[in-house]
């Protein structure tokens, strides 16, 4: 169930500058990085990105193998759905802190 008023968000692609300074706006103490294999944003119904996310190669050297790729930065506007489809991806919804789900 999701809360009253909760707008849902969809994957867009986007561009590293514009993911760049998405984080630069939004997070408190994380810059800009020089390189990515591809960003993604979340935006709301009217267009806006509420959200993105930045994938690189690995910053450990024990983990570049061609195949493992790092989530090298992420940030939100603090969109109560957000960070639910960030952890979704396949649609999976993530409660925020404080609702209970009925199991």
């Amino acid at each position: 169930m999701k809360p009253l008023g909760a707008t849902r968000l969809i994957i867009v692609p986007c561009e590293l500058d514009e993911a760049n300074a998405f984080v630069e706006q939004h997070h408190r103490h994380l810059g800009r990085v020089p390189g990515h294999r591809w960003s993604i944003a979340v935006a709301d119904p009217t267009g806006q990105v509420r959200g993105v996310a930045i994938v690189g190669r690995p910053i450990g050297a024990a983990d570049q193998d061609g195949w493992t790729l790092q989530i090298l930065r992420n940030a939100t506007d603090g969109h109560i759905e957000a960070i639910c489809r960030w952890a979704a991806g396949k649609g999976i919804y993530v409660p925020p802190p404080g609702e209970k789900i009925e199991v």
